[in-house]
């Protein structure tokens, strides 16, 4: 065997070393460090809160406080339902109905999240005045609005 092959199969020997270490590091490690996604939630919902009137935030604020276990509870039903469509994916014998079935649990716990999520909005909103609504919006589109003519994530559309 020449030299230059000997290189190339070493190279390749610590190459997949160092990715089956790192993938099972991933499946037998801990969850990446960081909030758990609910408190992330709460950390978008309270952050965008930081351009309104102090009282206006504290009201802000206090609505997600007082209804914050029916969000949670919403979110647990996702993550459940989650779960039961991902066992239902790797069961054998193959059953389209339960695969099919635990699809529609999952999409309608999402869509009950996003109800929940909608309505303390709106809760949220009544107690804010005109002004601090305006400023709401307005630090909401510009979060959205592309920067540089590039969509989000800063990719190039072409």
């Amino acid at each position: 065997m020449g030299r230059g092959l000997m290189i190339v199969l070493a190279a390749s020997l610590a190459c997949n070393v160092f990715l089956g270490g790192f993938v099972a590091g991933r499946m037998i490690g801990k969850p990446p460090p960081g909030p758990p996604r609910g408190e992330l939630e709460m950390e978008r919902i309270f952050g965008a809160s930081e351009v309104l009137s102090e009282e206006g935030r504290k009201a802000f604020r206090g609505v997600f406080f007082e209804k914050r276990d029916a969000l949670r509870e919403s979110r647990r039903k996702v993550r459940e339902a989650r779960r039961s469509m991902s066992e239902s994916l790797n069961t054998q014998p193959w059953d389209d109905e339960a695969i099919d079935q635990a699809i529609a649990d999952f999409h309608a716990a999402q869509d009950a999240h996003r109800t929940v999520q909608t309505a303390l909005f709106v809760e949220a909103f009544k107690v804010l005045s005109i002004e601090d609504r305006k400023a709401l919006m307005e630090h909401q589109a510009r979060k959205r609005r592309p920067r540089d003519g590039r969509r989000r994530g800063g990719r190039d559309p072409r």
